[in-house]
């Protein structure tokens, strides 16, 4: 994972916009799966661009969960929840 902390909402690795790619054939999204965390880039994406969507976050490592939250600005709110399991 990859994360600028001044910019967190940008998907600096080259694969991350394709993970994106449903928004071509459904633009409005009520709820985002996100399977592995990591440095929560994929999060801050979608709460600056999709900020109504329900974004749920599946983490197996609570080590990941607590790293996102303390380092990278991950957090969970109204419209973010982060679950640790096995996705």
């Amino acid at each position: 994972s990859q994360v600028d902390l001044d910019k967190p909402y940008e998907l600096p690795i080259v694969y991350q916009p394709f993970m994106f790619t449903s928004y071509l054939f459904r633009t409005k999204h009520e709820k985002v799966l996100i399977v592995g965390l990591g440095g929560g880039s994929m999060v801050h994406f979608l709460r600056r661009y999709d900020p109504e969507v329900q974004i749920e976050a599946v983490e197996i490592d609570p080590t990941v969960v607590e790293l996102a939250k303390k380092y990278f600005g991950v957090k969970e709110e109204e419209k973010v929840k982060l679950f640790t399991a096995d996705g």
